[in-house]
């Protein structure tokens, strides 16, 4: 099976789908539509007259038809050869980018002088290049529209916002919402778990400890985790009995679970806060600690006391290390400089060797 049609199997299992993407400031309701997929993809440059392919006709053809991954590269190519690169990019880095989207951020599309109708973009950095997921929103619906590649802020420099996504929900048929995840690993684990925070609390949490600037979490699992700080000397005197009653367990608790993971939970925590026992899992809304069985939940905190007390935390650290991250445009910038370093190296390298 060629890579057009793995994306495309992969894609039919969200097919209408409900998914709420929600920002700091915005909100989108999208039906996800695997028709869209080829135009997110870019497939529709297989065709001379692009602009006249739908997307069903598209996904039905590439459905039915044989033709190879390369053939179908050999006519975007012969037809609309300016594009080619182009939907390279798009066809390696979609998937990616939506099992990424919970780390994206929202702009305004804000270049005039495209045929692009989105109104915002859901964008990532992955090394050089900023990922963008079109979306259209009116009044009525939203839709996801499009999908670019490229090095340059074009089409969003001029953007007067920079939202970061904090919450993706799959709405229910009976209206109830569960947490959602493109990155089937990771939805397994979602499934098993809850949030402790309603949609307000948690955006209130956000902007009072200003997490999504914080540049100290790290990376275990597919989930992203803030250190908060040691057991404090109450904690450490409970008895069994008295701390249990904080204690839960969800799917990052796990009975086959391997003692030396723990080392391994501990390589990925930043040097300066190696003495943490608590942290905090910006996906459940959670504190927890690290134990032979797995990561368990400690909810001693709740709604605005959770608030309060990473707040008070997070004081705390900047008052020794201050770390917020920075912008996309920031940390494209300072990619940017990084390869040249790395460029001006292997030359200085390579000239000594002549």
């Amino acid at each position: 099976m060629n890579k057009i049609k793995n994306i495309i199997k992969w894609f039919e299992d969200f097919d209408n789908k409900n998914i709420k993407i929600v920002g700091l400031e915005n909100e989108f309701q999208i039906k996800l539509n695997i028709n869209a997929l080829p135009h997110l993809l870019g497939l529709h440059y297989i065709n001379r007259n692009y602009r006249k392919t739908s997307g069903r006709d598209l996904l039905s053809y590439l459905k039915k038809s044989t033709i190879s991954y390369g053939d179908i590269l050999k006519k975007i190519k012969s037809n609309n050869e300016n594009q080619f690169i182009n939907v390279q990019a798009r066809i390696n880095n979609l998937v990616p980018f939506l099992k990424n989207l919970h780390n994206s951020n929202i702009y305004e599309m804000t270049n005039k002088s495209t045929n692009i109708n989105s109104d915002f973009l859901g964008i990532d950095l992955d090394g050089s290049n900023y990922r963008m997921l079109g979306i259209v929103s009116t009044p009525f619906d939203d839709y996801l529209e499009t999908f670019l590649v490229r090095t340059d802020d074009l089409y969003f420099r001029n953007s007067r916002i920079e939202d970061p996504v904090i919450s993706i929900t799959e709405i229910l048929e009976d209206g109830r919402e569960k947490m959602f995840s493109f990155d089937e690993n990771i939805q397994l684990k979602l499934d098993k778990m809850n949030q402790s925070l309603g949609l307000d609390e948690h955006r209130n949490l956000v902007k009072a400890t200003n997490l999504n600037k914080r540049e100290n979490f790290f990376e275990y699992d597919g989930f992203k985790y803030y250190p908060v700080r040691a057991w404090n000397s109450e904690e450490k005197e409970m008895s069994l009995n008295e701390i249990s009653k904080y204690l839960f367990t969800d799917g990052l608790f796990d009975n086959d679970y391997k003692s030396s993971r723990i080392a391994e939970f501990y390589a990925q925590v930043p040097d300066a806060y190696k003495e943490c026992d608590l942290f905090y899992n910006d996906a459940t809304q959670n504190l927890y600690f690290i134990s032979e069985k797995g990561l368990q939940g400690y909810s001693k905190y709740q709604g605005a006391e959770l608030t309060k007390e990473l707040k008070r935390c997070f004081d705390l650290q900047d008052k020794k290390i201050s770390k917020e991250k920075p912008s996309l445009l920031k940390q494209m910038e300072e990619y940017k400089k990084d390869v040249n370093v790395v460029k001006n190296v292997k030359k200085h390298n390579n000239d000594l060797e002549l």
